[in-house]
């Protein structure tokens, strides 16, 4: 701190190291004291960084005595550079003025230390009181997100390809902000001319990671954000590796030492000294994650910072906040096959999860909602010409159903499907979020079809037959349920009245009805068809 005094009629006071006014001049007219406060605190620490999200200004405070008739302005200056100087406004025992952190030109002020020097000006006579004040660039590198609750998710077509899938495991990083060092020059949180960094949000691209033709995968590996999926109600470990800019490049900051404050929403153990690279162990105090649902978190990340140890930790101005999307699933994903691509979908998580919403995480509810936006939100329509799948095949006989995701995902083949194809949606859409559901087939016990009541079939209103032909059976027809024996079926709707066999008809969607009650409406032949078969689909 330097002290310097113009005219001997000025008086300047300075706050020794116990807050006691120490006088450095006769006289009564006017004085200025140091250090000054920051954010209206007069235990301000400093420090502030200008690029942080809510970052507005700092009040430099100077106090002063017997200063009527005076004027008061505070000089900026970092090493040789003049930034420029500040109109304070002067009250009977204040000097202060706000910094938004830029110099004379506009520009944002590079990480150093910043003095500040107070003049006050009444007539010919002036008194001066310098202190200084550090600006700081801090920020988060890298967030990591584990627990026993994560489930690895799958990119069904890397870069529009179909079938290129690509793996996120349980354990893998979802967010960073690295470096670039052609056109970063190596800064991690600003552009070469002092811009802030655009922090990567959530990435919406829902069959392709982001893309980067220099790395060895050509998936990013530099910058990016991606979604993870998580058993509902899952505690989150969460690992933060901090990102900063002091002075010249050094590790430490000059004035004063910096700690971290753990978001809300988090439990921060031992704050650590915020240096480039330094990480930070957190955990969800509540989950993020409290149903089947997608949902983005913003953490505000923040800090303080004081002189010595023997001063109070103060705030930062401002904070950093990275946004992280998360996918709530029933329970891990209940495939019966092991190889890729039987794995969580994000393009499937996405919309089984905006059809949740976040309303439960019972499996029961969580299957009826499948149901309900396959058969009412999709658009698809029952094959009335065949009846014909156009999505699922049985190679081999019907215990080996194999279902076109990646086809059906994007409507290759239209939206005209089949009760195979419905079955194979319902199913593969529940397995995925953790919901044991498999495929059945339902036929006459001797003969090869079965009659059918009223039913509403997918896309279409309540008709005797489904088929434009008139006819009114089945060869057969595949369902979905659990090991229970319950149906969850989205290919028709049966009549839910008491005469299912005739007009007028109550549409009533199938979300895990009885066995028996499902085929009683389903067949007026209920007592002579059969259920066979309990397979999962295989999916491509």
């Amino acid at each position: 701190m330097r002290i310097a005094a113009a005219l001997t009629s000025a008086v300047i006071l300075a706050l020794g190291c116990e807050g006691t006014p120490v006088v450095y001049s006769a006289g009564d007219d006017f004085a200025i004291a140091v250090p000054p406060s920051v954010a209206s605190d007069p235990s301000g620490a400093a420090a502030f960084d200008p690029h942080l999200d809510g970052f507005e200004s700092i009040e430099l405070r100077f106090r002063v005595e017997h200063a009527s008739g005076a004027t008061c302005a505070i000089e900026l200056t970092q090493g040789d550079a003049d930034l420029g100087a500040l109109d304070g406004a002067l009250t009977a025992d204040a000097c202060t003025a706000s910094w938004d952190g830029r110099d004379a030109t506009g520009a944002v002020v590079p990480p150093g230390v910043v003095e500040a020097t107070a003049v006050l000006t009444r007539g010919r006579e002036s008194a001066r009181a310098t202190t200084s004040v550090e600006v700081l660039r801090l920020g988060v590198s890298e967030v990591a997100l584990t627990g026993a609750g994560r489930i690895a998710v799958l990119y069904s077509a890397l870069d529009g390809l179909r079938y290129g899938y690509y793996e996120v495991e349980a354990t893998a990083v979802p967010w960073r902000l690295a470096p670039d060092a052609v056109e970063m020059g190596g800064a991690p949180l600003e552009l070469a001319d002092g811009t802030p960094r655009e922090r990567p949000e959530p990435w919406d691209d829902l069959t392709s990671p982001p893309l980067d033709g220099a790395s060895a995968d050509g998936v990013e590996r530099d910058t990016f954000n991606l979604p993870t999926a998580w058993i509902a109600g899952s505690t989150v470990d969460v690992s933060a590796r901090f990102t900063t800019a002091y002075a010249d490049g050094v590790a430490d900051p000059t004035l004063v030492e910096v700690r971290a404050v753990a978001p809300e929403g988090l439990s921060l153990l031992d704050p650590p000294a915020v240096v480039d690279g330094a990480e930070v162990a957190l955990e969800t105090t509540a989950s993020p994650i409290p149903a089947v649902g997608r949902y983005d978190v913003t953490w505000a990340w923040r800090f303080e910072a004081r002189r010595d140890a023997a001063s109070p930790w103060v705030p930062v101005p401002g904070h950093f906040d990275t946004t992280h999307r998360f996918y709530g699933v029933v329970a891990e994903p209940t495939f019966g096959y092991d190889e890729v691509p039987h794995r969580a979908w994000v393009d499937v998580l996405d919309r089984v999860t905006g059809w949740v919403d976040g309303a439960s995480a019972d499996p029961d509810a969580v299957a009826s909602r499948i149901v309900e936006g396959v058969y009412l939100e999709l658009g698809l329509r029952y094959d009335r010409m065949a009846g014909a799948s156009h999505y699922t095949d049985y190679p081999g006989g019907w215990e080996r159903a194999t279902f076109e995701l990646s086809r059906f995902q994007d409507l290759s083949s239209g939206t005209i499907v089949n009760c195979s194809d419905a079955a194979s949606i319902v199913s593969t859409y529940a397995n995925m979020v953790g919901i044991d559901l498999s495929y059945h087939i339902i036929q006459h016990q001797f003969l090869d079809r079965f009659e059918l009541n009223y039913l509403s079939a997918i896309g279409f209103d309540f008709a005797p037959s489904p088929f434009t032909s008139g006819r009114s059976a089945f060869r057969y027809h595949a369902i979905t349920g659990p090991p229970d024996t319950r149906v969850f079926d989205a290919t028709l709707a049966v009549d839910g009245d008491d005469d299912p066999g005739s007009a007028p008809n109550e549409r009533l969607l199938v979300q895990g009805l009885t066995q028996a009650d499902y085929l009683y409406r389903l067949s007026p032949e209920s007592d002579r068809v059969r259920v066979t078969v309990e397979e999962k689909v295989r999916i491509r």
